[in-house]
């Protein structure tokens, strides 16, 4: 998730279930997305507008499978 100046990844995002562990590899990666995002900010643009291609990047990435995963306890 992306504010407009807070940047949510892994378990923060909500990409975990607390309880199953469901989704822990989806967290690493979206933090891998996050610094990213981060990084393209910070040594390019420098507009903050642009960390919303962290959010296109895990849509892109891990789809709806995390969603239906974390609904339906394994």
């Amino acid at each position: 998730m992306v504010g407009s100046r807070v940047l949510l990844s892994g378990d923060a995002a909500g990409f975990v279930d607390a309880f199953s562990g469901e989704g822990l590899a989806y967290a690493i990666r979206s933090g891998q997305f996050a610094a990213e995002a981060i990084a393209g900010v910070c040594l390019q643009s420098k507009n903050l507008k642009d960390l919303s291609k962290y959010e296109a990047l895990c849509r892109a990435e891990f789809g709806t499978h995390l969603k239906y995963s974390l609904m339906f306890p394994g």
